[in-house]
Order: C-alpha cells, then sequence, then structure tokens
C-alpha cells in the first residue's frame, strides 16, 4: 500500500529536501508526495482535500505568529479520522512551540539542516516496524529531572479551578502544578487534585480535575511530607494565605463577567465531510462547542465524554461507480441494474445498523439524552423514525441542512434552557426564603452558582503544566528513556534535563511502558529543540558517552592488571613451592651425609678396630 505523504506550506525547498530523505531512507517504499498551499481563507477546503487524500503523515509549514496553521491542525486533531495520522509543525522558531503541542501537534520542528528526526519521528510513530533510524550514541546515566504534562484550564472558581489532562489525578493528593496565575493570587505551585471525571470535555483530553487552591506553600513535617493542616503553618504563612485567597477571590469575581463558558454542544457525524466542502466557518469559531466526526466510534466513548445536546447524522449519499447506472440502463442491463439494486439496499441496511447503534448508545446517556437530527434522509419522517428506532427526541429532514438552520436550532435550545434553569433557581430561592425568612434574606442565585472566571483557549491562563519527579536513564541525539512510578497515557510531555524539550512517549514492543521493579520505563521521541539546543544535546550525549566509555576502558585496565597480578602472585607461589622442595631435598641430602660422618667420628673407630680384630682371631682358630 502506498505510504501518502503531505506538506502544507510554501517553502519549496525545503518540501524537496524532505522528499529526498525520505526516498534515501525508504528507497524500495512505494510512496507519494502532495504539496497544498493553504491560507486564511481556504482552512475548511483543505481539511476535505486532506479527508480525500487519506495522508500518512501531514507535515504543516507555520508561519511565525500565523494562527491558519494552528487553527488547520486543531481541528485536524480534533478529528478522529485523522486521530493515528501524525501532524507535524514545521516552525521557523520555537515562541509558539507550547501553544502547537497544547492544539494537539504530534510533533514541532524548527526548520533548519537537521531532517533525520523531522522524517524519522512521524514514521517511527505511524509505521513502527519500518521506520529506519541513523545509528546515534546512547548514553547512560542517572539524572533526576521534572517531567511536565501538558494540561489545559477551562476556569477559575472561587476555591479551584478546572484542568483538563490525560492522565487521572488521585483524589486528595498535593498536585506541583506550573501555572500562569500572578503570585498575587497564587504563591505556590501546590494544589490538591479533589474531583475527577471524564464528561463534558472541551479541549480532547481524557478526563478533568479540580485542583482545590492552597493559596500559599504547605507546611513540611519533620519527614520532608506536606501538611494539609492550616495549624501547622506559622503566623506569617497563614496570614499571607488568607491575604493571597482574598485576593484570588477578589480577582475571579472582577472577571467572571468577562468570560462565558459555551454551554451548548453540537456533534455532527459527518461520513462524507460534506460540512468542511460547504462551509468556510471554522467550527472552533461558532459561540457553542461544535465538534464533527466522519463516523460513530465504536465504543462511543466520545458521546459520553463530550455529552451532547445535539446530534446531527449526514446520511450519506450512496456512491456507485461513475456512469454505472446510466450504461445499465442504456444497455437494458437487467442484471446489472439488479446489481446495483441490490448494493443499496445493502448500503440502506448499513446506514440502519448504523442509526439503531447509535441511538442505543446515545439512550445510555439517560436525562442528558441529547436530540438526534438526521439530514439528507429521505427514507424516513420524523415520526417514523422515532416509532421505528424507539427514540422521542429524533428529528428527520429529507434534505442537507445548513449550519445557519441548525445554528438557529442550538440557540433556541439554549435559551430554552436557560429560561428553565433561571425559573428553577428563583423556585428555590423563594421556598428558602418562605422557609425561614431571616437567615435566607440575603440569598442570591451567586449561592447556587458561584463566580467562575471562564478564560479564552487563547489566554495564556488556559495552560499549565502538571509536574512529576522522574529519572532520565538513557539519552540519545533523538530519543530518550525515562522511569518514574506512575502509569502514563501516550503523549507529548516536556522534560527538564539537559534543559527543556518535548518527547513524544511511544510504544516499546507494543507496550506504553517496561515494567521494571516498581517503576515504569518510556520510550520518548525528542523534538521542540532548536539548531543550537540540538548541538548541545549533542554535545551532552557524547559527554557522557566518552565519559562512560573511557570508564569501561579502565574498568577493562584495572580487571586486566588485577588479573596479571594474580597470575604473578601465582607463579611466585609456585616458584616458591619448587624452591622449598629443593631446600627440603638438599636439607635431608645433607642429614644423611651428616648421619654418614657421625657413623666414622673417632669415638666409634676404637669399637670398630676392635670388632674388627675379634672377627680376626675367630676366623684364625
Amino acid at each position: 500500500m502506498s505510504k501518502k505523504i503531505a506538506y502544507l506550506g510554501k517553502d519549496l525547498g525545503y518540501w524537496d529536501d524532505l522528499q529526498k530523505v525520505y526516498i534515501k531512507t525508504y528507497p524500495t517504499e512505494e510512496k507519494s508526495f502532495h504539496q497544498i498551499s493553504y491560507d486564511a481563507n481556504n482552512i475548511n477546503e483543505c481539511i476535505f482535500d486532506l479527508f480525500e487524500l487519506a495522508p500518512s503523515i501531514i507535515y504543516i509549514d507555520i508561519k511565525e505568529d500565523e494562527v491558519h496553521g494552528h487553527n488547520l491542525g486543531m481541528v485536524l486533531k480534533r478529528i478522529h479520522f485523522f486521530r493515528n495520522t501524525p501532524v507535524v509543525a514545521i516552525v521557523s522558531s520555537l515562541k509558539d512551540v507550547k501553544k502547537l503541542i497544547s492544539v494537539l501537534f504530534d510533533f514541532v520542528f524548527v526548520k533548519g539542516i537537521e531532517i533525520h528526526d523531522v522524517v524519522y519521528h512521524p514514521y517511527k510513530q505511524r509505521f513502527p516496524a519500518d521506520a529506519v533510524s541513523a545509528e546515534f550514541a546512547l548514553a547512560k546515566l542517572e539524572a533526576a529531572i521534572k517531567l511536565k504534562e501538558i494540561a489545559r484550564v477551562g476556569f477559575y472558581g472561587l476555591s479551584s479551578m478546572h484542568i483538563e489532562c490525560n492522565n487521572k489525578l488521585e483524589e486528595g493528593r498535593i498536585v506541583e502544578v506550573e501555572h500562569a496565575l500572578d503570585k498575587k493570587q497564587m504563591d505556590t505551585n501546590y494544589f490538591v487534585a479533589r474531583k475527577h471525571g471524564l464528561d463534558n470535555i472541551y479541549y480532547g483530553a481524557n478526563g478533568w480535575s479540580e485542583l482545590e487552591y492552597l493559596f500559599v506553600d504547605p507546611a513540611k513535617r519533620e519527614d520532608g511530607s506536606f501538611s494539609l493542616n492550616v495549624e501547622d503553618l506559622n503566623e506569617n504563612e497563614l496570614n499571607r494565605k488568607l491575604k493571597i485567597g482574598k485576593t484570588l477571590k477578589h480577582w475571579v469575581n472582577d472577571n467572571s463577567s468577562y468570560g462565558s463558558q459555551k454551554r451548548t454542544k453540537l456533534f455532527m457525524v459527518d461520513p462524507q465531510m460534506h460540512y468542511f466542502k460547504t462551509n468556510e466557518k471554522l467550527i472552533d469559531s461558532y459561540d457553542f462547542v461544535f465538534r464533527i466526526n466522519e463516523n460513530f466510534d465504536e465504543d462511543y466513548k466520545y458521546i459520553s465524554r463530550l455529552n451532547p445536546d445535539i446530534v446531527v447524522y449526514c446520511y450519506p449519499e450512496f456512491i456507485s461507480e461513475e456512469g454505472e447506472l446510466d450504461e445499465a440502463k442504456e444497455n437494458h442491463d437487467v442484471d446489472q441494474m439488479a446489481n446495483i439494486a441490490k448494493s443499496v439496499e445493502e448500503f440502506h441496511q448499513k446506514q440502519d445498523e448504523i442509526l439503531k447503534n447509535a441511538v442505543s448508545n446515545i439512550k445510555k446517556l439517560g436525562d442528558n439524552s441529547p436530540y438526534f437530527i438526521v439530514i439528507n434522509c429521505d427514507r424516513y419522517t420524523s415520526k417514523e423514525f422515532q416509532e421505528r428506532f424507539n427514540y422521542q427526541f429524533a428529528l428527520v429532514n429529507p434534505t442537507m441542512i445548513g449550519m445557519n438552520v441548525l445554528s438557529q436550532m442550538v440557540h433556541q435550545l439554549e435559551e430554552k434552557r436557560l429560561t428553565k434553569e433561571e425559573q428553577e433557581l428563583n423556585t428555590k430561592i423563594a421556598a428558602l426564603r418562605k422557609k425561614d425568612p431571616i437567615k435566607y434574606a440575603k440569598l442570591n442565585k451567586s449561592y447556587f452558582n458561584p463566580p467562575k472566571y471562564f478564560v479564552s483557549k487563547k489566554s495564556p491562563l488556559s495552560h499549565a503544566l502538571i509536574i512529576r519527579g522522574a529519572k532520565l536513564v538513557e539519552i540519545s541525539e533523538s530519543t530518550c528513556f525515562f522511569s518514574l512510578d506512575e502509569e502514563l497515557v501516550l503523549g507529548n510531555y516536556y522534560l527538564t534535563h539537559p534543559f527543556n524539550f518535548a518527547v513524544k512517549i511511544i510504544p516499546q514492543e507494543g507496550n506504553i511502558y517496561k515494567k521494571e521493579g516498581n517503576t515504569y520505563k518510556y520510550q520518548g521521541l525528542i523534538h521542540a529543540i532548536g539548531e543550537k539546543e540540538k548541538m548541545r544535546l549533542r554535545q551532552f550525549v557524547n559527554d557522557i558517552y566518552t565519559q562512560h566509555k573511557k570508564e569501561i576502558r579502565e574498568k577493562e585496565a584495572q580487571v586486566m592488571k588485577e588479573a596479571n597480578e594474580r597470575f604473578l602472585e601465582e607463579q611466585r607461589v609456585a616458584a616458591l613451592s619448587e624452591e622449598e622442595a629443593a631446600a627440603e631435598a638438599e636439607a635431608q641430602a645433607q642429614a644423611l651425609e651428616e648421619e654418614k660422618l657421625k657413623n666414622t667420628a673417632p669415638e666409634n673407630m676404637d669399637l670398630l678396630n676392635d670388632l674388627d680384630a675379634a672377627i680376626t682371631k675367630k676366623s684364625g682358630q
């Protein structure tokens, strides 16, 4: 199957360099290259073209301070069709890296002569078994680092802030967070994780958490752990906590009227992506939440997480081979026409099955069941659909409906909902005042709906980083391995050593991590660094790698030296044993000689002479 590489931009020289690296690295792979120009006016058109092209990897060349490329990448990564397609930002500086990664770009590379990672990283993500990398020195080390998870802030409340993040934060845990609040409003990076949920997701994260304010650093116990008991704070810190708390509450109250929540949500399933072909307005620019996918996900988790108020299904057109039906009619080919009719019927049966499953899962939302609108469908009236699929909140229209009509429906629904909520709230207040006029005399709406400052997605206040301690154990100029005692999901994170850079966690042998004792080891692809940082990283790795090699050589030399010393000692011991044996033999010989000499000593000669005389005399007789 041909791999399609798409480049959206106008730097044809850089695009040519990219193609050459692909061709050189994967000479036998079947592939095709596609260049598309984009600007502020054709973002949706580009998305439709990419949908029809279905590329394997997408590069978006983004000029500094240009938002069109940001918007293009953001929309692409919000559509399920592109969820497994690496979308890569090519930039001229590191200025907007944080924003680009926060809107879900998979990789960010600074344009330059370094192209290896620009090709290897997205290829490794999409085709892990086929990716080819150059050989790089891999330095081994054990460095304590900070790992930073990307989070988005939805709103600031009086006592907590609402964030979206991918990893669940355990309730009651003290969390370190890098935030954009002024020190006068929050003079600490520590918060307490409280509530956690998976629904009403705006930024596309896996879940949300409420982080309770501490305002100042919590007190430390003797063992170094934190105490949440305010009585453990000294008087000065306690006074600062109260002062900062008042400042933040005033700030939230003052700004609660400026930011507004997009309350009503529209989710469209458009199998043929007609929206992007017929509309110029970006889906994120409406005054309500608007999300669009090409189909329903298999487990319908997206609907439960988004919790939409209206679900629109664009009934697709049956597409036959061009001219097939006309040809069959012209030739009076009964068999061919029958085959076409059969294909049409099978197509509609498949659509019925999709609608049946959709209604079944929408019902599971319970009291939050949305309106289900099917457009471009002439097979059913609204009443027929409601009866066939047993769903009373369904509407059917035989033709396509423009976004102006759908927008009116959203606004109408929101207006009715707000009116209903207002009436219910007034009824509650009236009932409580009637029950106890004195106690509830000053009761107002803010008692039930405390002020919240909803921040714009374009504001620095919407960005935050959740910080965890980790250990960097291996690193090259292209990839790294780090470990910590928590499970993480795949995605982008920041590391702080030897300097700040981003890593994209990728699976290892099909697993997100490798378990080593009580720790989890992850592999990350390094990106979001400039040319100078790349040189620093290369030098850092080489210094550790050569030092490591030097240590290995020194260790080997030491082992050899010790082995030689042992051999010489053994030789010495062996030589010493031979000398001792020779000395002992010599001593024995000397003892024998001495014994012999002893036997011939003067005091013994008379005895021998007497014995000889006696023998002679006896023989003479």
